[in-house]
């Protein structure tokens, strides 16, 4: 496994890097990181939905999509974090896995953590790492936060709870519910410090795993994901807001939103938004209802055909279908 610690802090470039190494190598990676003040998006949200836009350009806190599922985000230089790229399908939602090697670093510095619910780690019940992951090919991306010293203040400003989230997990506000690693420090820990012991931790624990460096090569294809992709505002804004029937609810895979429009009886257009995490391309099961008439047993065929769970993982067919109507 090659190692790399990646030197700059914006965060196309960063989500580019990860794409590249995914999607475009072969070998497996362990990589930390920081960004610059942004919202990272999970791949199936509204943006729109899951920012306050005004306060984001007020401090200057950019907005990207990244190519996992899961909830928005806060990153500053306060935040660490980390990404594995492995082989094997059925690492997927294996989070107890992935949270291991820091859970084991936390524990060196003296902190008890835990794995709790879908994806997120806790000390004393708080917050401080969320995680999310994708599949590409038999390769599995999983990627995760680590709030060492982030401001708590800029993240509640920007970030719009979700009302069902909150009250799901009977907690007044966000800020309420997370914490920073340092909080539970004697001597806090600098970013750059725990950077170097987590990479030390994982290279004397990770068989066979070496420092890695990009190479002008890498950097150069990683600018051209970056400026195709991570640049463009259709690509983490853009969508067709212009939708009739709105349907939400959360289930035990997490929050999912049905947006429709009808005409003639049929589905002219319909989107899926929400947290929720997925192996395959929710746009996949838009396609195929796309024209259908609107009518549950027509609907239900189209999910009888399909693992629902490749695309609403923890969410049933019977609940999609449901939520539709």
């Amino acid at each position: 496994m090659k190692v790399l610690i990646l030197e700059t802090t914006d965060v196309r470039v960063n989500l580019a890097t990860e794409e590249y190494l995914l999607k475009h190598t072969d070998d497996e990676f362990f990589m930390l990181w920081r960004n610059e003040k942004s919202v990272i998006i999970g791949k199936n949200q509204n943006a729109y939905a899951e920012i306050d836009r005004e306060f984001a350009e007020e401090k200057g806190i950019s907005v990207v999509r990244r190519m996992t599922g899961g909830g928005a985000v806060f990153h500053d230089l306060g935040n660490v974090n980390f990404t594995y790229i492995l082989r094997g399908e059925e690492r997927f939602s294996d989070y107890s896995f992935f949270s291991d090697t820091i859970i084991k670093y936390l524990k060196s510095l003296g902190i008890t953590a835990t794995l709790s619910g879908r994806n997120d780690l806790l000390i004393m019940g708080k917050k401080f790492s969320g995680n999310a992951e994708c599949i590409y090919k038999d390769r599995v991306l999983h990627h995760g936060t680590v709030m060492l010293g982030a401001d708590v203040s800029q993240m509640t400003g920007v970030l719009n709870p979700d009302p069902l989230k909150v009250q799901s997990k009977g907690i007044k506000s966000v800020k309420s519910r997370v914490t920073n690693i340092n909080d539970h420090l004697k001597n806090p820990v600098s970013p750059e410090d725990f950077i170097k012991g987590l990479c030390e931790s994982v290279l004397n624990t990770h068989k066979n795993a070496e420092m890695y460096t990009l190479s002008q090569s890498d950097m150069q294809k990683i600018r051209e994901i970056q400026r195709e992709k991570y640049d463009r505002w259709e690509y983490n804004f853009g969508f067709k807001q212009d939708f009739s029937i709105i349907n939400r609810k959360k289930f035990d895979g997490g929050i999912l939103e049905c947006r429709l429009s009808l005409r003639d009886g049929r589905i002219s257009d319909i989107k899926f938004f929400g947290d929720y995490f997925s192996k395959k391309d929710t746009g996949e099961i838009e396609a195929l209802l796309k024209d259908l008439p609107f009518n549950p047993k027509e609907i239900q065929k189209v999910f009888d055909n399909i693992n629902t769970d490749d695309y609403f993982s923890g969410i049933t067919k019977q609940e999609v279908v449901s939520l539709m109507f």
